[in-house]
């Protein structure tokens, strides 16, 4: 794997809250933004953008284990910075809605 990769990978695990931009990132590691694309997607399988989205999911997916979070919270912790957005892509990647997940988790 390229280590600029690596390094955008160490940057994806402790921003991924923060509003990340592949031109950011590309820029930050002194790459243009198509080479950073075609680097991220040959080393990782995935576009920078769909490794972001998966990495929140899976962090709100913790979150909402915890049964004093709110939906609502645990999108907004996970960079989200619309709910339903969230919940659209939550229910995509999983399956089912967060707040049903909650709902079957609490039980």
């Amino acid at each position: 794997m390229d280590p600029r990769i690596t390094i955008a990978l160490h940057v994806l695990d402790s921003s991924y809250n923060c509003q990340l931009k592949v031109t950011e990132v590309s820029k930050d590691l002194r790459l243009s933004r198509s080479h950073f694309e075609r680097l991220f997607r040959r080393d990782t399988g995935r576009t920078f953008k769909a490794a972001l989205q998966e990495l929140r999911l899976c962090k709100a997916l913790e979150f909402l284990k915890d049964p004093t979070m709110q939906v609502k919270e645990a999108a907004f912790l996970c960079g989200y910075k619309s709910a339903p957005t969230f919940t659209r892509n939550f229910k995509r990647r999983f399956g089912t809605a967060p707040s049903e997940l909650r709902r079957s988790t609490s039980r």
